[in-house]
């Protein structure tokens, strides 16, 4: 048999609850509502420039801070920041290509990935 109160397993001729200490057939006076909330995500990416002009005008603080304000005044909740930073060769050999060709004013950069979730 199981208790009532806190679920634990007990023998079918105990009087009280060894887990617990009550009648297991008591029936508990305040009963605990367990709800599953919904929540839906989603990413957002804020993508920072490189070369002499990301270094001149991007802030990444202004940058990411922008970002989060627009989403939460829509009603999502930021839950994670992780830094986005390429790692594939070609992409890498790619971004030093631009910054070559542009004299080292421009290329593309790395960023932030941004996770957020809201309730449905």
């Amino acid at each position: 048999m199981y208790c009532s109160n806190c679920g634990g397993e007990n023998d079918d001729s105990v009087v009280f609850c060894s887990h617990c200490g009550k009648s297991p057939n008591e029936v508990a006076t305040s009963e605990v509502i367990i709800s599953e909330e919904q929540k839906i995500n989603r990413m957002e990416r804020v993508a920072l420039s490189g070369g002499l002009i990301g270094l001149l005008t991007t802030n990444p603080r202004a940058a990411l801070e922008r970002k989060i304000m627009q989403l939460n005044a829509k009603g999502w909740r930021c839950h994670q920041i992780m830094d986005h930073s390429t790692r594939n060769t070609f992409i890498m050999f790619l971004q030093f290509l631009i910054l070559i060709c542009t004299l080292g004013l421009w290329t593309f950069g790395s960023g932030y990935l941004l996770l957020f979730e809201k309730k449905q």
